[in-house]
């Protein structure tokens, strides 16, 4: 894994990566002065730590298994690309190449990066008495689609910029900075509202399709009911907000699970296909050369780490 830049706390690592697997750290400077559970009460916004990661072109594995009690403070990632692993509230959540998500305080943090994935992302560990109302405010809680990230990149390296600097009262700059970031990463939304995931008029439908996508039975009008639409108006939002049919982004999911699964699991093929939500083996097979290109078989062979 190559660490590109970040700035962290030196007391408690916020990784809980696997000290045998690569690791090289091109830029880091690190915030001794505090612990990272917590910020200093009368602050209004503060930066804890921040970074940009960087696993493409490795075989690394990138895991965050922090407990709840030792996450209090706000920690938002951005995935540039690639895709991630994301367990909140014991449900697993894939993340997407051009999202974001925001843990809020008190919730365990359970993220998995496999460097075959290629992913490179963007992390901060923020805090502060205003930070709820910028929450709040700003719509930064859940899961969103952006319209880009390389504005965001070049904040967060002015970020790290500032964090290093040892000028007198430099938190204050640190402070402006890190509310502008949040504050353009709000506008990204705002101009792809229709794209933003877990606040949107398909959102109840889009839940159940990433938590039960292994299960069979739901037709868009059921997935039209738990929205209170009409399953014409929904298949167009649906449509609209992931670029796919609810039928095509369901076999996404599932395809996504099997890759996983034939990557790090010994289980058969058939086996595989019955846990997402196929029966039939063959028709599993088809579906999978047909999203990914190869079959399971070859998927498994050239990216099978166990």
């Amino acid at each position: 894994m190559r660490i590109i830049t970040s700035v962290s706390h030196q007391d408690e690592p916020l990784i809980g990566c696997n000290p045998s697997r690569y690791l090289r750290i091109i830029t880091s400077v690190s915030h001794q002065d505090e612990p990272l559970i917590g910020c200093n009460p009368s602050r209004y916004l503060e930066l804890l730590g921040c970074g940009l990661y960087d696993l493409r072109g490795t075989t690394s594995t990138f895991t965050c298994n922090r407990p709840a009690n030792t996450c209090q403070n706000y920690m938002l990632q951005i995935l540039v690309t690639g895709q991630g692993f994301h367990i909140i509230d014991g449900v697993t959540h894939m993340l997407q190449a051009g999202q974001c998500i925001l843990y809020k305080p008190n919730q365990s943090q359970q993220i998995i990066h496999y460097g075959k994935d290629d992913p490179l992302f963007m992390w901060l560990h923020f805090d502060g008495n205003g930070a709820s109302n910028i929450i709040t405010d700003l719509q930064l809680e859940g899961i969103h689609t952006l319209t880009g990230t390389s504005a965001l990149r070049k904040l967060l390296l002015q970020l790290v910029s500032e964090k290093r600097s040892s000028l007198p009262n430099n938190e204050y700059l640190c402070q402006s900075q890190l509310l502008y970031f949040l504050v353009t990463l709000s506008h990204t939304f705002a101009e792809n509202s229709s794209h933003v995931l877990y606040s949107g008029k398909v959102a109840p439908a889009m839940n159940h399709m990433m938590t039960h996508y292994a299960k069979q039975g739901l037709c868009n009008q059921d997935y039209a009911e738990m929205c209170c639409l009409s399953e014409s108006r929904f298949s167009h939002i649906f449509k609209e907000v992931t670029g796919t049919t609810p039928k095509k982004y369901v076999e996404q999911k599932r395809v996504d699970a099997a890759k996983e699964l034939l990557a790090s699991s010994q289980l058969q093929i058939f086996e595989i296909a019955t846990s997402v939500g196929y029966d039939d083996p063959y028709h599993f097979s088809r579906v999978f050369k047909k999203i990914v290109g190869v079959s399971p078989q070859l998927y498994r062979k050239e990216h099978s780490n166990t």
